[in-house]
């Protein structure tokens, strides 16, 4: 019973304060407790508040409602929202208490529903409860004459004098006089009517808690209230409703909510803000009127339809370039955003589904996209492999058979798996130089991806086909060789992505997904790309040695001895997969998680939560990315999240301008040096760095090494400022 009611006290407790950011569409700690603070400029109004959303916390953990979303707030907000009006509306009595008990049960019942029907359709439930609890509240309690309607919205002096006495009403008059303009303070006061408090005082101390939250959420909610200001003033609306009124929140929440939270912030969420605020005016005007005689106040039902309405509106479109929804919520704009912009640049290639070479070595692109000879029109988005020596000649001489050729009779593979839609075969191969217009992409197999996304290999070798229609592929399973039938003057394999299941469909303009590219000795890594005419492309073969170092599978544990001058500590993770099957270390000492990826080819760390002091952040930032394939010389070159690598100050004042502009930059090499391929003692040596800039000037780096040893990930030396750490791992 004890324990029960500590968990119970606790959790309740930390939703609580939870609840107060989240009426600001935040998380944070700090920012809730100023704008807590700032809901008591009218105690009674800021206790009913309190109470409402501690009731609304512990009916919801009484009945086994999801407990972190009760300590995130997500089901008390709207009763404390809830409560606020209360305490706005009527003065604390017994039968203020009663209500609002029975408001809380009321008011998280509509949450967890609307949770339920808005969030199957991917949509949020936003204020809606507030908005039905106050409206059945205040209709109900009209009747009720055991309350004590609050002199607040009527004799304001009064009221203040009352609560606080001639000091409190003397501070009141002295931010009311001073020389702001009217448009400051009306904005304050809009940010004050949020907790239903119409001074400046609380309106100031939550614009500072909308800085300390997000530099970018403060900027929209001035952009969202600047635009509905000059609005009303060029339809010459009332500016009273403005100043006393609850339309001009509406502008703020709806500016936070679709500038920098659902949608990840850049210059076109600033400008939809500009577009949808009228629209937001509009919406208040009319059900403004809807409401009178109902004697209803508007409260946030313009900002709740106006976000459900254009966040649905927006699953319809066919494209998503500029307006893009955020599909993992951090509760900060920036770190929407500054994820986003990690994501897309390390990992664009996670968009596609991924389509390999069909090919095993290094083959020639003999005709790239929109060729000279046969990729043209419908048909150019298409490649052609061959194979040539050192004097790229195709063929050994005298080069008048089919069989001269070095790529005739060759395997081709599976580009992904797959099932196989069309075969053509019984084709006969062409004498050279001759082609086959009749029968135009020879022996051809399709293969079917996903649904709109095709395969076809042409030219192939009569009775070479190894796999038949309706059959299900693996990747890189033998499809069948490489011959010189249909409009084929010489040995060569088309290849093609295509969108519909037909010989002869017309191609598909789609990236090609991890190879290797070579000029000569020298290689390029490309993760995602469309090999042009004449490369040199190849996939890339698995080195053992980094293969088996990267094989990290649940179970097993790491354990590193880490030296750093004249300390020597020691860490050890564990891996472990969750439920969605994504594979992580984690350190039980730093409480640190790392989420990492593996497919067979290419080794990347996805993201980290944690302890940015334990190695295992370090570790996160040095092998962020490794090919498990092993050419000399070769540069891999990706992206560092800038929040990993810069202070608090600098990454404050870039948050003021990150939509618009990004002077903060780190980027991540790894140098594939050294390849020892004794027999008895293979050793790997990768070289990398971590550099970061400002405004393009390259001002600090951090330099690592990665040595592996005895089938193993062995040791990384990272040096940075003078200093040097030693971690020695040991894998069990």
């Amino acid at each position: 019973m004890i324990r029960l009611s500590k968990d119970l006290l606790s959790t309740s407790s930390t939703g609580l304060a939870n609840s107060y950011a989240q009426l600001f569409l935040s998380a944070n700690p700090v920012a809730g407790i100023l704008i807590g603070l700032a809901s008591f400029t009218d105690p009674i109004a800021g206790l009913a508040g309190l109470l409402m959303a501690f009731f609304t916390n512990v009916i919801a953990y009484l009945f086994h409602l999801d407990k972190e979303k009760i300590k995130s707030g997500t089901f008390a907000f709207n009763g404390l929202l809830t409560g606020l009006f209360l305490g706005y509306s009527y003065n604390i009595s017994y039968y203020l208490l009663l209500i609002i008990f029975a408001g809380s049960f009321l008011c998280l019942m509509l949450t967890v529903v609307f949770d339920g029907i808005l969030g199957a359709k991917k949509l949020p439930f936003l204020s809606i409860p507030f908005l039905l609890s106050v409206w059945i509240l205040k209709l109900s309690t009209e009747g009720f004459n055991s309350l004590d309607p609050n002199s607040t919205q009527i004799f304001v002096f009064n009221h203040i004098y009352r609560v606080g006495g001639e000091n409190l009403l003397k501070s009141y008059e002295f931010l009311e006089g001073l020389p702001i303009p009217l448009m400051v303070k009306v904005y304050f006061k809009s940010l004050g009517a949020v907790l239903f408090q119409f001074s400046l005082l609380p309106g100031i101390l939550v614009a500072i808690a909308l800085v300390i939250h997000s530099r970018i959420a403060f900027s929209l909610s001035i952009i969202g209230f600047l635009t509905g200001y000059i609005f009303y003033i060029i339809i010459g609306a009332n500016l009273n409703d403005l100043n006393y009124g609850f339309i001009g929140f509406n502008f703020i929440l709806s500016a936070m909510a679709l500038g920098g939270f659902f949608l990840i912030p850049n210059v076109w969420t600033y400008i939809l803000v500009i577009l949808i605020t009228p629209v937001i005016a509009i919406l208040g005007v009319g059900f403004e009127k809807l409401l009178a005689p109902f004697n209803l106040p508007i409260l946030s039902l313009p900002f709740n339809i106006s976000v459900i309405l254009f966040l649905y509106f927006l699953f319809f479109r066919l494209k998503s370039e500029k307006l893009i929804l955020t599909l993992v919520q951090f509760a900060s704009p920036e770190k929407n955003l500054y994820r986003y912009l990690n994501q897309i640049g390390r990992f664009a290639n996670e968009l596609y589904f991924k389509i390999s070479l069909p090919v095993l070595g290094t083959w020639r692109i003999s005709q790239g996209h929109t060729g000279e000879i046969t990729h043209k029109g419908e048909w150019q988005y298409a490649w052609d492999f061959d194979l040539i020596d050192e004097e790229s000649r195709t063929y050994r001489l005298p080069g008048f058979a089919p069989e001269d050729f070095y790529c005739f009779n060759l395997p081709v593979f599976a580009a992904a798996a797959g099932q196989v839609v069309k075969v053509i075969d019984g084709i006969k191969d062409n004498d050279i130089n001759k082609v086959n217009l009749k029968d135009n992409w020879g022996n051809s197999v399709v293969i079917q991806h996903s649904q709109f996304l095709f395969s076809k290999l042409s030219h192939l070798k009569s009775g070479t086909i190894k796999v038949y229609e309706g059959e299900w592929l693996a990747k890189g399973q033998l499809i069948g060789h490489i011959g010189n039938s249909g409009r084929s003057p010489e040995p060569h394999l088309h290849f093609q992505l295509q969108t519909t299941p037909h010989v002869g469909s017309k191609t598909l303009n789609y990236p090609l997904s991890t190879y290797i590219s070579s000029e000569g000795k020298e290689h390029q890594f490309i993760q995602s790309g469309v090999p042009q005419l004449n490369e040199q492309v190849s996939n890339p073969i698995v080195n053992s040695l980094l293969w088996e170092s990267f094989n990290f599978t649940p179970g097993k544990k790491l354990k590193w001895t880490i030296k750093k001058g004249s300390n020597t500590l020691t860490e050890t993770w564990e891996i472990y997969t969750d439920a969605y099957n994504q594979t992580y270390f984690y350190d039980a000492k730093s409480k640190s998680t790392l989420f990492f990826y593996n497919n067979g080819n290419l080794y990347e760390n996805r993201t980290f939560y944690g302890d940015k002091k334990s190695y295992l952040f370090s570790f996160y930032l040095c092998t962020q990315q490794v090919l498990l394939s092993f050419y000399k010389d070769l540069q891999l070159t990706n992206q560092v999240e800038i929040t990993h690598i810069f202070n608090w100050a600098e990454r404050f004042l870039q948050d003021w301008v990150a939509p618009f502009y990004m002077f903060l930059q780190s980027d991540f090499h790894l140098n594939y040096t050294h390849f020892d391929n004794d027999i008895s003692d293979s050793s790997i040596l990768l070289k990398g760095s971590i550099k970061s800039k400002r405004f393009g000037i390259h001002l600090a780096e951090k330099e690592f090494d990665i040595k592996f040893e005895k089938h193993q990930l062995h040791q990384i030396i990272i040096k940075e400022n003078k200093s040097i750490l030693e971690a020695t791992c040991i894998v069990e």
